[in-house]
């Protein structure tokens, strides 16, 4: 009945039941007062200190993470010691952070939301959080664009965070509305009774009623705030309270709206963040099938599709075909295994064109449950114009291996070309002087001679710097006595400085009854090159060479040669590039002293082959000295026999052959047939002519015809000396003449010719021009001469 009454008509009845009321307020207005006081506790004790704490650290966590946005957009600013200060802050302050929640999660018990343990998910998801944004910090100095990958998760964590930290404010916003509500309807269920009481009943009544409708206005309007904020909606105000109770609520609110503000500024970050990723990176996202849930415009640009075709078809739709199944399933086993996996692939556009991308597919997990992928997302970038500039530089290095090769093969055709008319050259004059002659006749056949051995040293030349050049250049490793090296290429020289009235000494340091390991001839190549011109640059004076053997070790020494003249002298700034290929110090030197421009490229090539050094220091009008050292090895071998000049012709010891001795010359060069027919009639031997390979094979068949060497041209007409041996020793146990030695005679001097006779079957290899002496010692070998 009295519910149905107003609060007017009450306090109008009141006085007449406020003597029988009189004896209720005592027990009534205690009670009342004991229940608001435990009411009131249980809501400041209960709720607000968490829903301040929980404010506090949101407001703390989005500021760090919007400095972690700052830093790695800014990182292309900083060095990476500055990166690394800044990073470890960060990292700090997340710490810092962590304990935080730490101390005010672990003072709760478990708290069931939705059937969910709020208190360990916050746990997990802030560790998932702290997880994936240090990795963004770590890799912010290494790779800018790993590091902006994991902050797109770890912002992805955080969201989930925010959303629990929100799930758990709207927990204790509800709790807090319930009490508030209870306290509101125990005040009005108390006040139908104290309605009753006489006028200090109901003074005391109104006083509690005006404290609870007070005390519920302020809730009333917190409880709205957090409804507004659960919506997103921050425009809510902040109403002034004078109760202490409320002042806190409202603190709390105010926290909670700052910290959605700074979660929504940091999703604008990150969406400015995502558009400008999005303008260079080829981004999509599929289901764990393959099938494409999102992709972004650069995707749909570059592939043809637009974003709608794109979406709900098969990532196969870009497949170019260019990749095997067994690549695609090593993929997805990298995947499914919750790993990252990057290389480079072909796609295929819309139009049949095809594109490289730069790709890289990771996993996506489940929030609730980090092992359960849920999909994938692929991250690109287009490199065809990197692939097709990559192409360019193989075609113009294959262009580049082929224009070596075809400067080999020039060269050694050059070479045997070459060679071929000066072995007929050099033979014929070697002949000629071997016959009587007026001394008039002489010296001009001498000079002749003197001219073409020069001319087969300039092609010697050329041919030594294209093998140095190609590293086909191998070097010997023979005992030889030094000292007896270069006493007789001193010898040798000599006839060249004494035309020129010039005096050439040689000095000797610590080389007598020395036996040194290592390859004189290239030792003498470069003492010919570097002496040569000290001859030929020098008008009047002398030359000198001052050598020296130095115990480097206990298994080497270490040959210091230093050659030095009085001639014309070079230019400081033609110093610096002395040494490189085809340089003179000016134009007007090859014509006034002749040469190249090779001799002391190939000088400082060889000693570099050779583990040694090369130097020079010049005076104009004073003259130049050369220095170079070579590492040569310790041997205990005595060396009976000296380096002489080789014998001419004439000279030579000949042997006594055995008798019927028969050779075959296989040559189709006519002037050549006549070098070696002249030379081998020096010698005392006979021999049957073929023009070609087929001729010696027909030759060779015959059999009244046994030949005791073979002499092979290689290369020849209808079938070359390469053929011909194959040929016969394929006949080897038919016919016995199949096994006769065979001595290649080729003008091929290019590095592996030596090889390729060998492979083929022949037992010997000498190269045009043919030297008497050579020759005669290799037929000694073969026909078991001693």
């Amino acid at each position: 009945m009295l519910g149905s009454l107003s609060i007017r008509d009450r306090f109008l009845i009141s006085p007449i039941i406020g003597v029988l009321l009189t004896l209720i307020l005592y027990f009534t207005s205690d009670q009342i007062l004991q229940s608001h006081a435990k009411l009131f506790s249980h809501i400041n004790e209960s709720n607000l200190p968490q829903i301040s704490e929980i404010s506090q650290v949101t407001l703390l966590l989005t500021e760090s993470n919007s400095e972690i946005i700052s830093l790695l957009l800014e990182s292309e600013g900083f060095d990476e010691e500055e990166i690394y200060v800044e990073g470890k802050k960060q990292l700090n302050n997340l710490y810092q952070i962590k304990e935080r929640l730490a101390k005010s999660i672990n003072e709760q018990e478990s708290l069931m939301i939705d059937d969910q343990d709020i208190f360990l998910a916050i746990k997990n998801a802030f560790q998932d959080y702290l997880t994936e944004a240090s990795l963004s910090i770590e890799m912010s100095s290494v790779d800018a664009k790993q590091a902006n990958y994991e902050l797109v998760l770890a912002n992805k964590k955080l969201k989930t965070l925010n959303q629990l930290f929100l799930k758990l404010s709207q927990h204790y916003s509800n709790n807090l509305t319930e009490q508030a509500k209870l306290v509101e309807g125990t005040l009005y269920q108390e006040t139908y009774i104290t309605e009753l009481a006489i006028i200090l009943i109901a003074l005391m009544l109104w006083s509690a009623f005006y404290f609870s409708k007070h005390t519920s206005k302020g809730l009333t309007q917190v409880y709205s705030a957090l409804i507004k904020l659960s919506k997103g909606d921050t425009t809510i105000e902040n109403y002034q309270h004078n109760d202490a109770y409320i002042k806190n609520i409202w603190a709390a609110v105010s926290q909670f709206k700052q910290s959605i503000e700074k979660s929504e500024s940091y999703q604008n970050e990150l969406l400015i963040q995502k558009f400008a990723m999005d303008q260079h990176a080829i981004i999509a996202t599929t289901d764990l099938k393959g099938v494409i849930t999102y992709a972004n415009s650069k995707f749909s640009e570059i592939s043809g599709y637009s974003v709608d075709e794109l979406i709900g078809s098969n990532h196969r739709i870009v497949n170019s075909g260019n990749q095997s199944k067994a690549y695609w399933q090593s993929m997805f086993k990298t995947v499914s295994k919750g790993n990252v996996w990057h290389d480079e692939v072909l796609n295929k556009a819309k139009d049949g064109s095809e594109y490289w991308v730069d790709t890289s597919i990771i996993p996506m997990t489940a929030v609730e449950d980090k092992n359960k992928i849920t999909g994938y997302i692929s991250i690109r970038t287009d490199i065809t114009d990197k692939k097709l500039q990559h192409q360019k530089l193989i075609d113009a290095n294959v262009i580049a291996e082929s224009a070596v090769i075809a400067k080999g093969q020039f060269l050694a055709s050059m070479s045997h070309e070459i060679r071929t008319p000066m072995n007929g050259v050099i033979g014929m004059l070697e002949l000629v002087l071997n016959n009587k002659l007026e001394a008039k006749n002489r010296q001009q056949l001498e000079l002749a001679q003197v001219s073409a051995k020069s001319l087969l040293s300039l092609i010697n030349d050329i041919l030594d710097f294209s093998k140095v050049d190609a590293g086909k250049l191998e070097l010997e490793s023979t005992d030889f006595s030094l000292q007896s090296l270069l006493n007789e290429f001193t010898d040798s020289m000599q006839i060249q400085a004494k035309q020129k009235d010039l005096i050439l000494q040689l000095t000797m340091n610590n080389l007598s009854n020395k036996v040194v390991a290592g390859d004189p001839g290239r030792i003498r190549q470069v003492l010919t090159n570097l002496v040569g011109n000290a001859i030929k640059f020098t008008k009047k004076g002398s030359v000198s060479i001052d050598v020296k053997l130095i115990e480097y070790n206990e298994s080497t020494w270490s040959f210091n040669c230093v050659i030095t003249d009085t001639g014309i002298g070079i230019p400081q700034n033609s110093l610096e590039n002395l040494f490189d290929s085809f340089n003179q110090v000016d134009a007007s030197t090859t014509r006034k002293y002749g040469g190249t421009g090779l001799g002391l490229a190939i000088s400082k090539r060889l000693t570099k082959l050779m583990a040694g050094d090369i130097s020079v220091s010049s005076e104009v009008k004073v003259g130049s000295s050369f220095q170079f050292t070579i590492p040569l090895s310790k041997s205990n071998k005595i060396i009976e026999k000296t380096i002489q000049r080789p014998p001419t012709l004439a000279e030579l010891e000949i042997p006594i052959w055995p008798e019927n001795t028969l050779l075959l010359l296989v040559e189709d060069n006519r002037v050549n047939q006549l070098v070696i027919l002249g030379i081998l009639k020096r010698f005392g031997l006979k021999a049957d002519v073929a023009v070609n390979g087929v001729e010696a094979i027909s030759s060779l068949e015959q059999s009244n015809n046994r030949y005791d060497v073979i002499l092979m041209d290689c290369q020849m007409p209808e079938m070359d000396g390469y053929d011909a041996t194959r040929h016969i020793r394929k006949n080897q146990l038919v016919n016995y003449n199949a096994s006769t030695p065979i001595i290649a005679l080729t003008a091929n001097a290019m590095s592996g010719d030596r090889e390729k006779c060998l492979k083929a079957g022949m037992n010997d290899y000498l190269t045009k021009p043919i030297e008497p002496e050579v020759l005669l010692t290799k037929l000694k070998h073969w026909l078991f001469i001693k």
